[in-house]
């Protein structure tokens, strides 16, 4: 099987892609770290084509927001547990998905992550 390098840009450029890269780039080196133009160099094109995936630096933030929490896997229902027993589990759930990400979880990570 090929190498993702061996691979033209615009095959391995997905939003996808762009997002979880963001995302190791905030876990490595911090949210102030994830640019456009960064993340354009690590794929080799243009930050342009990164525009053609999110329309904006919010969108970009949004999408990696959304990369961290694909791991969150919420507990199954139990109708007969009480509601705070729900309510740890989903929190636990919450946390175990944030856990790993302590840049994202920032209470200003958005804000940081815009300058």
């Amino acid at each position: 099987m090929a190498d993702t390098a061996d691979k033209p840009a615009k095959q391995r450029l997905s939003r996808a892609a762009i997002a979880a890269q963001g995302l190791r780039l905030a876990d490595a080196e911090g949210v102030e770290a994830v640019t456009v133009r960064r993340l354009a160099q690590h794929f080799g094109v243009t930050p342009m084509a990164l525009y053609w995936h999110f329309k904006d630096k919010d969108q970009l933030i949004d999408g990696i927001a959304e990369c961290a929490f694909d791991s969150l896997e919420l507990p199954p229902a139990t109708p007969d547990d009480p509601w705070l027993t729900e309510l740890r589990a989903l929190l636990e759930a919450f946390l175990a998905a944030v856990r790993p990400h302590p840049a994202v979880a920032s209470t200003d990570w958005p804000r940081r992550a815009q300058r």
